[in-house]
């Protein structure tokens, strides 16, 4: 997730600084037919505009910091971390090419290089949203919650309409089980982006935490009409409909959990269940049986499922 995040939070950047008006500047004139060009996927233009410009301007910082973030797309770090470097000799305190940096080393797997240079953008633009984005993302992910939320706390003092800052301290107060904190994050974040599964599904899961069982379900089933293949949801929708005695629609999502996964074990074990709360004992035996031959420790789970007292 990390990476992602970090890819998509650069982007804005390339767009948003190359369009400007068309004049009889070449130095303008190939910024931005280099802009267009990347717009339209024309990747290889974009270069040879950027590269025009460098040779008309060679401290360009429009022309610098966009190659370099042409080249972390390609995955082309070293690359890109040249052109860093000559933009940073050129303006040491610009926030854009340290959140860049950021996302190279994020990308390369160095987190301690990664959240020094989002920091470092941070320090010099502390409104620049996109850099505590990234930064808490990183934090998130590497299990410093406390750190993630206080990033993120920070972001929201410069924009509260975005979804994602909202979404990532809901996922950040979950982890810390702050439940009710995280609950409302995550209702700000759905209501924001209605249609991401990845935002009702966090937000079925704290409901779930809440044991609002009713709101979870709401939550899970959303996610199923967006993406029904969604795994997760379906396996925590057959829990909710076991614990509220519906059991056929339980089967239901179990047997579509262990269609999407058939090698997981945890859907299976589900699916024997729901098959003998349904009074579908031969089927449960098969499903047993199967376990007993594949993972005898499952097999075992599956019982203690259906009896407890076993355990």
């Amino acid at each position: 997730m990390r990476r992602l995040y970090s890819l998509i939070f650069i982007i804005g950047l390339l767009i948003s600084t190359t369009v400007s008006a068309a004049n009889e500047d070449s130095l303008n004139i190939y910024l931005q037919k280099a802009g267009t060009a990347y717009t339209r996927n024309e990747v290889k233009s974009s270069i040879e505009n950027y590269q025009n410009a460098l040779r008309l301007d060679p401290k360009n910082l429009i022309a610098l910091k966009n190659l370099a973030i042409i080249y972390v797309t390609r995955e082309e770090y070293n690359r890109a971390l040249e052109f860093l470097d000559k933009a940073r000799k050129i303006d040491s305190t610009d926030g854009e090419i340290y959140n860049t940096i950021g996302v190279i080393y994020a990308s390369l797997g160095d987190t301690a290089r990664a959240i020094n240079g989002y920091k470092r953008a941070l320090a010099f633009q502390p409104d620049k949203v996109v850099a505590a984005k990234n930064l808490g993302s990183l934090l998130i992910g590497i299990n410093r919650l406390t750190e993630a939320i206080e990033s993120l706390r920070q972001a929201l003092k410069y924009d509260t309409t975005d979804a994602d800052l909202y979404f990532m301290m809901g996922n950040a107060h979950l982890g810390i089980g702050d439940f009710n904190a995280s609950e409302t994050f995550l209702d700000r974040a759905a209501a924001m982006k209605p249609g991401s599964a990845q935002f009702l599904y966090l937000q079925g899961v704290v409901k779930d935490k809440l044991a609002k069982q009713y709101e979870a379900e709401s939550a899970y089933k959303k996610v199923i009409e967006i993406q029904p293949n969604h795994f997760d949801a379906r396996q925590h929708l057959g829990v909710i409909y076991i614990m509220t005695g519906k059991y056929p629609e339980a089967l239901a999502q179990f047997e579509e959990a262990v269609r999407i996964k058939p090698e997981s074990d945890d859907a299976r074990i589900a699916l024997g269940a729901a098959y003998m709360y349904n009074d579908m004992t031969q089927k449960a035996k098969d499903v047993y049986d199967y376990l007993q031959s594949r993972n005898p420790e499952a097999a075992k789970r599956m019982m203690e499922l259906i009896n407890p007292e076993q355990k």
